[in-house]
């Protein structure tokens, strides 16, 4: 006959030991051990200070096998572990880790619809992303395809998700081309680590131009050379060299310019990374 004896030390944890791509704000979870009442649970990045317990446990006195992390940063390796505490004596736990995923979604461009401005819910992309429809010969973008009974947005070129951000450009007439988000209150893109934001691009059959630009609070701080492929391609910003103050950014700009460029880049999933 063999017994299964449950061990006085918390196991099965979750995420999983060595787990990579976890959300910035996982539940953790784990098996309680023989005789615990209650436990007390270590998180840091620094492996030491854990497995020493020369930090603070961030929760003590737990009756519940999991909890609610919050605040994590990018692509950064935490280490955690569970102290089990019976009535007359308590069990230091062994050393787990996972690895945060190494981006934070700002858009992805799968919040945007057709529900028309005013009624509840309504999310029209061009009313965010403000472009040169109605002052064409001052700015020659479009943001959205217009045509009637259409989808406003992307639905078959697509980075991820189900729909990307089209944007028309015409500098026949206009000198430049661009879509400008505006945000209510200043962001901080520093936020969870992060220390550069990623744009991926994709221009469509028959664009020509001299080059894709992106500003930050009206500085240029990214340029490429307009090409067309079957690819999506990232444009990488260096938050931190970019000269602007990236704990308070107050506008995006997404432009095309060139003399005569026309057509059209579809725009997903603009990221921080670390």
């Amino acid at each position: 006959v063999q017994f299964l004896i449950v061990p006085v030390q918390a196991a099965d944890p979750v995420p999983a030991n060595g787990q990579t791509a976890v959300s910035l704000d996982p539940t953790v979870s784990w098996s309680a051990g023989r005789g615990a009442v209650s436990h007390d649970l270590y998180v840091s990045d620094d492996p030491i200070a854990v497995g020493d317990e020369t930090i603070d446990p961030i929760a003590v006195g737990l009756t519940d096998t999991t909890y609610d992390l919050a605040g994590l940063d990018v692509n950064t390796v935490y280490y955690w572990k569970v102290n089990e505490v019976g009535d007359t004596e308590a069990w230091s736990g062994n050393v787990w880790s996972f690895t945060t995923q190494d981006y934070l979604v700002l858009d992805d461009f799968e919040s945007y619809n057709d529900i028309p401005v005013g009624e509840e819910g309504s999310n029209i992309i061009y009313v965010t992303w403000a472009d040169g429809f109605d002052n064409p010969t001052v700015n020659g973008s479009t943001v959205g395809h217009f045509e009637a009974f259409q989808p406003t947005m992307e639905t078959e070129i697509v980075r991820g998700g189900s729909q990307s951000m089209p944007i028309y450009y015409d500098n026949s007439v206009a000198s430049v081309s661009e879509a400008k988000r505006t945000y209510a209150e200043a962001q901080d893109w520093t936020q969870a680590g992060a220390t550069s934001i990623v744009l991926h691009y994709r221009f469509g059959a028959d664009s020509v131009g001299q080059e894709l630009y992106v500003k930050i609070n009206d500085v240029k701080v990214a340029a490429v050379a307009v090409a067309v492929t079957e690819d999506w391609n990232p444009i990488t910003i260096d938050l931190i060299g970019a000269g602007i103050d990236p704990t308070q950014v107050s506008s995006m700009t997404i432009g095309i310019d060139g003399a005569g460029a026309t057509g059209i880049v579809y725009v997903d999933d603009k990221m921080l990374m670390n």
